[in-house]
């Protein structure tokens, strides 16, 4: 459970120490023709001093490919920062009572992968249930079903030892069976709006099942219509459960339906009630107040730097670029490099703004404002606290270079703003794919 953050890597023991990202026991696997001998004890001695790269061609010679792309994906910082001892089933690292209850949970659950309690979604599928009409106690009874955070029988029967059923049919309760596969669950269903033949549905986790909703609905109207619809039906179903568990009172299928019906019909109305007392003079103040929101540098003399970020998987590598203006908006230059291995997109954007700061540093600018579209990157360095684990080397270069700048500043920017640094990155991306392909290097 606990990993080596490797940064230095003086103090991690190559083959010894957990330290392998996407490993179940984080250790390294050696190609079957390497002896012990061969592998240099300390994990330091696998990267070059002089660049602060992996030594990749020694790298590819002791492990084998899912091990050396794995170690390639590791950002070595440019300052010496220590290794670090850290949590991996929180982004950040550090261990909280949640995350150390779920895993304990897993561990006694026998058959149960590691990270089920983690749902799997995209983070475009977490924006659509964020952005759906529905109210909020609705919404987060989905959130609650995709972290198998609702208290039915099969949950409580292992937390307190009681010997709880399905209260309509008697069954063993699980969520898949509360929601899909209950007799009343699958006539309430054919009932609904969505005539969903839920005994259809595979026993799946429910994050799943929605991930497989959302790669089924093309349109957005579409998918508007049939979640909304779904969640409502869900959130009825929930209650006549609780009905019959709490009140020993039960609710018939026509209850059930209804009652969605009915609730999502009067969710609408007062949705577009609301949305219909935006005066124009309410729309008039926002667009006056939305243009004090621009920002001008508080120096004159301050440099902007745009810069941003972007992955191959083709080339399995990460490209960066940022691009420099004066106070008057005049462009004083660009820069772009790439690195082979390391496309993880959440540590590239840090990376993008760490060899901006290396290069603002080395023009000699004294007043330096940074702009990106990773809101992550600036929340991190804004706050001093990395938000991400693996970028934890990267954020500690970016504040030690920070203070050689008179003046600095970290602002995100919306991606539309940073067309300028987004092109770089393309043409960057473009130019290394051309050269690997050229010098046979996959």
């Amino acid at each position: 459970m606990l990993k080596l953050r490797c940064n230095s890597g003086t103090r991690i023991r190559t083959l010894q120490d957990p330290w392998i990202p996407g490993k179940g026991n984080y250790l390294l696997s050696a190609r079957g023709n390497v002896t012990a001998d061969e592998i240099p004890q300390l994990v330091c001695d696998l990267m070059n001093e002089d660049t602060c790269k992996w030594n990749s061609a020694l790298v590819s010679r002791l492990f084998d490919e899912e091990d050396y792309a794995a170690i390639l994906n590791i950002p070595i910082p440019y300052s010496h920062v220590a290794d670090r001892l850290v949590w991996d089933f929180t982004k950040d690292g550090q261990y909280t009572v949640k995350s150390g209850y779920y895993k304990e949970l897993l561990i006694k659950d026998a058959g149960v992968d590691s990270h089920s309690y983690f749902p799997s979604l995209r983070k475009s599928e977490w924006k659509v249930l964020w952005q759906l009409k529905i109210p909020s106690k609705i919404r987060i009874f989905i959130w609650k079903l995709l972290h198998k955070g609702i208290p039915i029988a099969e949950g409580l029967n292992f937390r307190i030892k009681s010997n709880l059923n399905c209260p309509h049919c008697h069954e063993k309760e699980d969520i898949h069976h509360m929601l899909f596969n209950c007799d009343f669950a699958r006539r309430t269903w054919f009932l609904s709006d969505l005539h969903l033949i839920s005994g259809q549905i595979p026993n799946q986790t429910f994050d799943v099942i929605w991930s497989n909703f959302l790669s089924n609905l093309h349109s957005a109207a579409e998918r508007e219509w049939f979640l909304s619809v779904f969640a409502f039906n869900a959130w009825s179903i929930w209650k006549a459960r609780n009905s019959a568990v709490f009140k020993d009172s039960s609710w018939t299928i026509e209850d059930t339906t209804s009652y969605a019906r009915q609730s999502k019909k009067d969710y609408d109305e007062a949705n577009a009630a609301q949305l219909s007392k935006v005066t124009a003079t309410e729309k008039k103040f926002r667009k006056c107040k939305t243009r004090h929101l621009s920002r001008s540098p508080l120096l004159s003399d301050a440099i902007t730097i745009q810069y941003d970020g972007g992955i191959s998987k083709e080339t399995q590598s990460g490209s960066v670029a940022g691009i420099a203006f004066n106070n008057s908006g005049q462009s004083l230059g660009s820069f772009a490099r790439s690195f082979r291995g390391m496309w993880d997109p959440g540590i590239v954007e840090f990376l993008a703004l760490r060899e901006a700061s290396s290069w603002a540093k080395f023009n000699g600018w004294n007043n330096v404002i940074f702009e990106g579209d990773a809101i992550q990157v600036s929340k991190s360095v804004n706050s001093g606290a990395c938000q991400i684990t693996d970028a934890w080397g990267l954020c500690q270069d970016i504040w030690l270079l920070s203070n050689s700048f008179n003046h600095t500043e970290f602002r995100w920017i919306k991606r539309g703003l940073n067309k300028e640094a987004h092109k770089l990155v393309q043409l960057e991306k473009a130019q290394f794919r051309r050269y690997s392909s050229i010098n046979g290097v996959s």
